[in-house]
């Protein structure tokens, strides 16, 4: 992910085919944009592993039917994930500053950097990260419960 956003945010400075300066907001969208795909596919493998490891867990059949532990449990959960995408949209905002300065342009607009990397594109991450934990919690609610469905129809 590193190596594709610095290579990434070299081109930042063109333009139409024009030379321009790879200020501030140009690096964030292009770094942004290009570490998204990344960002998503860690946290939806993650999500899927964090919650389907109970799975091998002696107690799993006890915990997914006690309503009373899935609550601290997904929120245990979230929160790794949220540690792990704001390490990962840190190292974004490094490459950017990198990327910055190996093309030559040394104002760093730091504030804009953070507003932009923490305050937008991380919590568009973390809903992400949300609906992934949702889905992976529901599926495996689901599958759970499914032979007892399927033992009151016959």
């Amino acid at each position: 992910m590193i190596v594709f956003v610095l290579i990434s945010g070299h081109f930042a400075g063109r333009s139409n085919g024009v030379e321009v300066w790879p200020v501030t907001y140009l690096m964030v969208s292009v770094v942004s944009g290009q570490s998204g795909l990344f960002l998503v596919i860690i946290g939806a493998l993650y999500a899927g592993e964090l919650i389907w490891r109970n799975e091998t867990c002696a107690s799993s059949r006890f915990t997914i039917h006690c309503l009373c532990a899935i609550g601290p449990n997904f929120v245990s959960k979230f929160l790794a994930l949220t540690l792990v995408e704001t390490v990962l949209v840190s190292v974004v905002l490094v490459c950017g500053l990198l990327s910055q300065a190996m093309e030559g342009y040394f104002r760093f607009e730091l504030g804009q950097y953070a507003k932009e990397i923490y305050l937008i594109y991380l919590p568009q991450m973390l809903m992400v990260i949300l609906l992934a934990l949702f889905l992976q919690t529901f599926w495996e609610i689901n599958l759970w419960l499914m032979p007892s469905w399927l033992d009151s129809l016959s």
